[in-house]
């Protein structure tokens, strides 16, 4: 019984310590972000790329 409370009570202090996971949050946002913007920008130039790659195509 001493050794379950010794493990209850250690994992709750491992649950309490600071984590860093603070840092890997930013990321995640950070990437979200670029993300969003990348698909902003191909919905935005989608059919202008499109032309220009239709034209390459058509060169070759």
């Amino acid at each position: 019984m001493e050794r379950l409370k010794d493990r209850i009570v250690g994992t709750w202090v491992r649950m309490r310590e600071p984590k860093e996971g603070q840092g890997y949050t930013e990321y995640i946002i950070l990437l979200a972000l670029i993300a969003i913007a990348a698909y902003a920008a191909v919905k935005a130039l989608g059919s202008n790329v499109s032309t220009a790659m239709t034209g390459v195509a058509a060169s070759v």
